[in-house]
């Protein structure tokens, strides 16, 4: 976004290729329905194009996960080094407790009876990164749980997280970037954060819902369509704000989530067991097939031009071997 929108910004006049293209399209299609919605009605997140969006019929499919991300299939759990073994719902709580354990010796997170939680990608304001910091600096000095941040970004926030690890050595660790074994540390935890400020689908969350890991999100775009209150993950109880200043509101809304996170792990065991099950079982949809055959009916509903003039033909995918 080169350009700012919002009320703090300056409006400029531009050549927008966006707009053009929502003018003439048969159909606008994004990542998620809650985001496609958003981009009709919301001029920060429609970046003031909203009447152009509505115009295009914007329309929302959510996308996928390879299917190989799986914590039951032997190629991933091998090369994202998780030393528990496959496991599906049935044993998740097991396994997960291995990785969990094993993780927190190796990086010395000893003695917390309270949950591991873990947030990954960008240290970035779109991720609301900047608004988790200030929460976790709150929330640490009075709740049990365990942080763990992977992923590099913004100079500042960086800076700045490495002075809540120095500030809370036994809580809070900074793991830098990570390759394929970081799907063992997001195995190994019981949520992941993803306070975004907008999020047109989101992969991560869906990610940790394979593994039986609970997602903590903001209730937009795609992580609003993905994501259950209570039932496979936890939502704040308010959006994050969209620009890019710390507003308290929306610390507070992540603190608030954090502490009910925690109070869930600790006295409602079983439940959380339960959560973390109808996570995976969500998860299972969250298909690049599902996600294609929507395409289709779309296509269909437009009357595409059919190129095989009526014969039948398949598609068969290379099988995927990169963990990434």
């Amino acid at each position: 976004m080169p350009l700012r929108i919002g009320k703090y910004n300056e409006k400029v006049s531009c050549v927008n290729t966006m707009a053009a293209g929502l003018r003439y399209c048969d159909r606008a299609l994004t990542v998620s329905p809650s985001y496609a919605v958003e981009c009709c009605t919301d001029p920060e997140k429609g970046v003031e194009l909203e009447s152009l969006f509505k115009l295009g019929k914007c329309t929302g499919i959510l996308n996928g996960v390879k299917e190989g991300v799986s914590p039951s299939d032997k190629n991933f759990v091998t090369k994202t080094m998780m030393t528990c073994g496959p496991y599906n719902s049935t044993n998740c709580d097991i396994a997960k407790t291995e990785l969990k354990t094993n993780y927190r010796a190796q990086n010395g997170l000893t003695g917390c009876t309270g949950p591991l939680m873990c947030f990954i990608g960008r240290l970035d304001s779109q991720k609301g990164y900047d608004l988790l910091l200030e929460s976790l600096v709150e929330v640490l000095e009075d709740t049990e749980m365990q942080v763990v941040i992977v992923g590099a970004g913004r100079a500042d926030l960086v800076a700045q997280t490495k002075a809540v690890e120095k500030k809370f050595p036994d809580k809070f660790f900074y793991a830098g970037w990570m390759g394929p074994e970081r799907y063992a540390l997001l195995a190994g935890c019981d949520y992941t954060l993803l306070p975004s400020r907008w999020e047109p689908c989101g992969l991560v969350q869906m990610e940790a819902m394979r593994l039986g890991t609970l997602p903590i999100v903001a209730p937009t775009g795609g992580l609003k369509d993905t994501v259950e209150d209570g039932v496979n993950g936890l939502w704040t109880e308010k959006e994050m704000t969209v620009e890019a200043v710390i507003e308290e509101e929306s610390v507070s809304a992540i603190s608030q989530a954090l502490r009910r996170a925690a109070k869930l792990f600790t006295e409602e065991p079983a439940k959380v067991v339960k959560m973390k099950q109808a996570a995976m079982a969500a998860a299972a949809e969250f298909t690049w097939s599902n996600a294609a055959l929507q395409y289709e009916a779309i296509f269909q509903e437009l009357g595409v031009k059919d190129v095989l003039g009526g014969k039948t033909a398949t598609v068969t995918l290379e099988t995927d071997k990169q963990v990434c």
